[in-house]
């Protein structure tokens, strides 16, 4: 693994407060490898302002910055945001994106993705593959700072639910951007072998594979008696 990349990672809330505090158990406890945790809080616009009480759970396990922002765009609004505001942060060379309904499953489980991202003709990195069409999921995935800067987006400001599926699964998205640079795709676990990679090994999708009951396997990983490691 290059040592040498600087990881940012961001987590996008919006109204899962019960999976938001899992979530930043996970990171609790995780093997950080130096990366810097922003929390994106995606609030509506009635009442206009996100609720302090959730404000106060997340801020109790101390992010390195807590961005509150209006829903525009959903989570694909709050990520066009963080890369137009990326100067506010640490000078980072790689982000790693989440919802926070993509539950960490390792304390290690950023470093399959620095792994696949330290080689230099991977410029994306996704956890969750699907080939009709063909394209990254966006719940979960990392990027090199300059394959991020060069993305486009649907419209300059976000609103419509059809503009997010577009950056996501529309002619253009995500992925053939990244391949159109002259880049490659990986998959932080698993292979494009397979028609459909949903792997739950390193993030489990707790909202489309709900079935699947890990319950047992996160606690495992992220009791409170988990050394933390950074």
């Amino acid at each position: 693994m290059n040592r040498e990349l600087k990881p940012i990672v961001c987590l996008c809330v919006y109204d899962r407060q019960q999976m938001c505090g899992k979530w930043l158990r996970a990171w609790e406890n995780a093997k950080k490898f130096g990366a810097k945790l922003v929390v994106i809080h995606n609030f509506d616009p009635n009442p206009g302002s996100p609720k302090v009480e959730q404000v106060n759970r997340i801020l109790e396990w101390q992010p390195d910055y807590y961005i509150p922002r209006l829903n525009r765009g959903g989570d694909i609004g709050a990520f066009q945001d963080f890369l137009v505001r990326r100067d506010e942060f640490y000078h980072w060379d790689a982000v790693f994106w989440f919802a926070d309904d993509c539950l960490p499953m390792r304390r290690d489980f950023l470093q399959p993705f620095l792994n696949q991202l330290s080689l230099p003709h991977v410029g994306l990195v996704g956890a969750f593959y699907e080939p009709h069409p063909e394209h990254i999921r966006t719940c979960a995935f990392a990027l090199k700072r300059e394959v991020a800067l060069q993305l486009q987006f649907p419209q300059k400001l976000m609103e419509h639910p059809r503009e997010r599926y577009q950056f996501e699964h529309g002619v253009g998205n995500m992925f053939w951007q990244v391949k159109n640079m002259s880049y490659n795709v990986a998959l932080a676990y698993g292979d494009f072998d397979t028609e459909w990679c949903h792997d739950q090994t390193l993030i489990w999708d707790t909202d489309h594979c709900f079935n699947h009951d890990l319950w047992h396997i996160y606690e495992r990983q992220f009791s409170d008696e988990c050394e933390n490691t950074n």
